[in-house]
């Protein structure tokens, strides 16, 4: 059954649960230190770019170099303004807290994430 499945999306899951507890660790500490959450989660990107970079270049994708970087932190800046907003909106209308406007953000990013590096930011070059 596990042939069926796509083994970078397979890769991408075990990496993403590392770079997931990394991150959500990150803006965890600085919610919890009462740093307003669009800064949060701001530091908890930028914390983990370099760090994310790396392990999925490295493990799911298997391929780098500076225009893929590039390419990479700008997919990080738009998932950075979907999960603020995301956030955001969880706060103010769902009436969540920080924490869990957090947790239930990050499986539609995380799936943004992986179809976006694996379409833009990974793609083949011709």
């Amino acid at each position: 059954m596990l042939y069926l499945i796509d083994r970078c999306f397979v890769r991408f899951v075990f990496v993403g649960l590392v770079n997931t507890i990394w991150g959500y660790s990150v803006y965890s500490i600085l919610i919890f230190s009462e740093i307003n959450y669009a800064w949060a989660i701001l530091w908890a990107n930028l914390a983990g770019i370099i760090f994310n970079y790396f392990s999925i270049s490295k493990y799911v994708f298997l391929g780098s170099g500076q225009k893929v970087f590039f390419r990479f932190v700008g997919t990080y800046c738009f998932l950075y303004g979907v999960n603020t907003l995301g956030v955001w909106f969880l706060f103010n209308y769902v009436y969540m807290d920080y924490y869990l406007a957090g947790l239930v953000t990050l499986i539609p990013c995380a799936l943004l994430s992986y179809s976006i590096n694996k379409v833009f930011v990974f793609r083949e070059e011709s």
